[in-house]
């Protein structure tokens, strides 16, 4: 059976999809729920139950998939399955979502015999465990790349800290060397241009020789790299950019390793969207108090009895259920409202005439 969407709106079918996007946890099951289209037939109709009713048990103990807050990484796991590049929050994001799917997977296996239909959903994550550490390693707390990511970035990120090191040390014995102290606006040292600099007084630069990296909006004071610092600082830049270039080289490592397994992630991503929808329309029938339908294919009576119309009690109306059980087509309902003009208007095809 297919309906229009224009009749899916004149029901309010719209309003509870929102009602289920509302309750759902991770951004693509929400994208799902706004989605989500009136089921054709009465295989997707039992087949939703199974897993509407699984999502209700797992509820009820109570538990929810670890699943909840994880960022929708497809668009970015597709880019690397291109080879594009992908940056550190990106990364970390898709760490995130590989060690959701081991922790969501070891959830419903442990429930295997009352969670049939949402394991077998579930077994559509991978089990990528050695990537998910690999990246999990490569970044600090920070989000930076860490130095465990590659023995290479250590080593080089350890020369240039030693070269820092060795600059300031320098420095410090300069700045409390009285007569070079004279010719200084101020006794500290900065960085300008990636290089370490000493305010140097205008009418003393040929005492300082070095090279003059920036200037004060006066122009009393000259920014300058002392000429026994320029080997070294020269050092800390191949340095600094050998670290570049580690980081970028680890980047496209992780990147590759991601679009490797993209067509896996992509598919237990688009799994957490079905089970976090699952979550959602189980939290909405929880609100509800909702009850499953007897579906039957055979053609008889509808039987509405004790039937209340889901969006007023969305909205927090006290309604009335229906008494009698009749088939029925435009129907009214009627909630505890204290005038005439407090009540709902008619909204076609939920509820009882009577």
């Amino acid at each position: 059976m297919e309906i229009s969407e224009r009749t899916l709106i004149a029901l309010g079918f719209d309003q509870v999809r929102s009602a289920i996007a509302g309750r759902c946890r991770t951004e693509m099951g929400k994208a799902r729920a706004l989605a989500r289209p009136f089921l054709p037939g009465s295989d997707e109709v039992l087949a939703s139950f199974r897993l509407i009713g699984e999502a209700r048990a797992l509820k009820a103990e109570p538990l929810s998939l670890p699943i909840g807050g994880l960022t929708d990484v497809r668009a970015n796991v597709e880019r690397a399955f291109r080879g594009a590049l992908l940056e550190p929050k990106e990364l970390i994001a898709v760490t995130h979502v590989l060690f959701a799917f081991e922790k969501a997977l070891e959830t419903l296996k442990a429930r295997r015999d009352r969670l049939p239909t949402m394991l077998a959903v579930g077994q559509a994550m991978p089990e990528l465990e050695k990537v998910a550490t690999r990246l999990e390693r490569s970044f600090d707390a920070s989000g930076e790349i860490s130095d465990r990511a590659s023995p290479a970035l250590r080593d080089a990120r350890d020369h240039a800290r030693g070269l820092h090191r060795t600059i300031k040390g320098r420095l410090d014995r300069m700045l409390h060397d009285e007569k070079f102290a004279t010719n200084l606006r101020e006794g500290y040292y900065s960085v300008r241009n990636e290089r370490y600099v000493v305010p140097v007084l205008s009418s003393s630069r040929s005492e300082v020789p070095g090279i003059v990296h920036n200037a004060s909006q006066s122009g009393q004071t000259l920014f300058v790299e002392p000429q026994e610092l320029i080997g070294l600082g020269n050092d800390l830049a191949i340095a600094q950019s050998l670290v570049l270039e580690e980081e970028r080289r680890v980047l496209l490592e992780l990147s590759g390793e991601v679009g490797r397994n993209a067509t896996r992630i992509i598919a237990g991503v688009e799994a957490c969207a079905i089970l976090d929808e699952a979550e959602g329309i189980a939290r909405v029938a929880d609100d509800l108090q909702c009850t499953f339908p007897e579906l039957q294919t055979a053609k008889g009576t509808l039987d509405l009895k004790g039937l209340r119309h889901p969006l007023l009690v969305l909205q927090g109306t006290s309604v009335v259920p229906t008494k009698c059980g009749c088939s029925t087509t435009p129907g009214r309902w009627w909630s505890r409202a204290p005038t005439p003009a407090a009540r709902p208007s008619p909204s076609p095809g939920w509820g009882c005439r009577r």
